[in-house]
């Protein structure tokens, strides 16, 4: 069986790198020599090690031969690592031939992709969107796995391995929107980029569309656009509470649901309403898709909000708690709200008083949108927004203090 899969990993990668070639163009390594290469690392591996590792030379030796033949019409060196590779795994079908066959698949996919992978990286990649997706891994693979999983600090409710896997998480969800963005294009910009730019700052989203609605042609399109960002809030703080406290994330479900319900809605009539008009060609510019600061920032904030949460409720009570998270809500909806999760998660205050710090945290980040929309936008686009947002919003915090209650 170790020579059937090695074997088949052979011809596979073999009949990729064959089809590849421009016809009329000399290759010194083809789908047999892949065959017999994949085979020969089989058997090497299964004579000895000493054997194998003189093969892994002789292979080498070949293969540099086979490349000063042919550079001259093709300089570039992707067959003959691939040839390398496909000996190692031949000799891995000896100890684990499901794995060589799985990686040897894998190896021809990339392989394939050379001109979808060249135009990501020549073409649709910009270099701002490449230096925001080198800082997204610092943060998420560099940072995160190395975080102590371990309560410390004051009152010893400070998580950091939990608190970043939050900045974590709001990050990817920004990521996953911004590329659904760039896939659907500019022709589909005001409510795509809203809905994208809202996972990242609902607000910030707001004030974008406003600026845009001062054009006329663009005006039920740009207000469509700011309540698509608020259809991201209700998403993400379900989630993002989710992390945290599944219990109190289940009792979120519904209300977030119904209100997202309702502004889809809405923006369908508005859309409906000016479906005659075409969208401009340019989608509206909402800033970088990743930040480090901003994402620092919420850390700080939400582990501020969680030590003065704590404070707060061996201090004053359950009503300084509520008050004061509650009040974050101007500045932003889901600091307050995931610090209230994480102070429920900790035992620290009940679901009532959580959910209440909710719907605080939320009518006052509401606020804060409306006068962004009237400040930016003029009183027109402020009316327009805080209509189907300010309906959505009831339905929302009518949900919430009926979970709280219960």
């Amino acid at each position: 069986m170790a020579f059937a899969y090695s074997l088949a990993l052979g011809l596979l990668v073999g009949l990729e790198r064959e089809r590849s070639v421009t016809p009329g163009d000399r290759q010194a390594l083809g789908v047999r020599t892949f065959a017999l290469i994949a085979l020969v690392g089989t058997a090497a591996r299964m004579v000895s090690p000493t054997v194998l590792a003189v093969g892994a030379v002789v292979v080498g030796a070949l293969v540099v031969v086979g490349y000063l033949r042919t550079s001259d019409a093709d300089p570039g060196t992707t067959t003959e690592v691939a040839a390398v590779a496909v000996y190692l795994l031949g000799a891995l079908c000896y100890s684990d031939a499901a794995l060589a066959l799985a990686l040897a698949v894998t190896m021809t996919v990339l392989l394939a992709s050379k001109s979808r992978l060249h135009q990501l990286v020549r073409e649709t990649l910009t270099r701002p969107e490449l230096e925001d997706l080198l800082k997204f891994l610092v943060v998420s693979v560099v940072i995160f796995p190395f975080l102590p999983d371990r309560a410390i600090g004051p009152y010893g409710v400070v998580n950091p391995f939990r608190v970043w896997s939050l900045v974590v998480l709001i990050a990817s969800i920004s990521w996953l929107g911004y590329i659904a963005t760039r896939y659907l294009g500019p022709s589909r910009g005001f409510v795509a980029t809203g809905l994208a730019s809202g996972f990242v700052s609902a607000s910030a989203a707001t004030a974008s569309m406003a600026r845009a609605a001062r054009d006329p042609e663009r005006f039920r399109w740009a207000v469509a656009g700011a309540q698509s960002a608020s259809v991201a809030t209700y998403v993400e703080i379900v989630v993002a509470v989710f992390v945290v406290s599944t219990r109190l994330a289940v009792r979120l479900v519904a209300p977030a649901l119904a209100a997202a319900v309702t502004l889809a809605v809405v923006i369908v009539v508005e859309i409906r309403r000016d479906r005659a008009r075409r969208v401009p060609g340019e989608a509206v510019t909402t800033g970088r898709v990743f930040a480090l600061a901003p994402t620092v920032g919420l850390a700080v904030l939400l582990t501020t909000a969680l030590l003065l949460g704590r404070w707060l409720s061996s201090s004053v009570g359950t009503s300084g708690v509520v008050a004061s998270l509650g009040v974050m809500g101007f500045a932003d909806a889901h600091g307050g709200s995931v610090a209230a999760a994480l102070l429920f998660a900790h035992g620290s205050i009940d679901h009532s008083a959580a959910l209440w710090t909710i719907v605080v945290a939320f009518s006052a980040n509401a606020v804060t949108k409306i006068v962004i929309a009237t400040t930016v936008g003029g009183r027109r686009f402020g009316r327009a927004f805080g209509l189907g947002f300010g309906l959505s919003h009831l339905v929302f915090v009518a949900g919430v203090v009926v979970a709280a209650l219960a």
